[in-house]
């Protein structure tokens, strides 16, 4: 799941060359697996080296339908972060599958 995910931000950072990972203020994840520790969020957050502050949300485990929250809350979040940079990445397996912190 992390090399799907990861592939696709390497991507869009490398076709978005207007933006950087350090510009992202809000960073909403959304996968139907449940994944606890560490979150899938803050794998990107480190990986990607984000700022500290970003506002990081983590929907695991709650399946595709949360698509829907997820863009929920970046749309709230726009209400109080006027020309704030987001990011929602959302996914499904329908693989059976295991994290098994590799």
């Amino acid at each position: 799941m992390d090399g799907i995910i990861f592939d696709a931000l390497e991507k869009l950072f490398a076709w978005a060359t207007s933006i950087s990972p350090s510009q992202i203020d809000i960073l909403v994840v959304n996968v139907s697996m449940f994944s606890p520790a560490p979150s899938l969020s803050s794998r990107m957050v480190n990986r990607y080296k984000m700022r500290d502050d970003i506002k990081s949300f983590n929907l695991s485990g709650m399946g595709y339908s949360a698509t829907l929250i997820a863009i929920d809350v970046v749309q709230n979040l726009f209400k109080s972060h006027k020309n704030a940079n987001a990011i929602v990445v959302n996914t499904e397996s329908l693989a059976p599958h295991w994290y098994c912190g590799v």
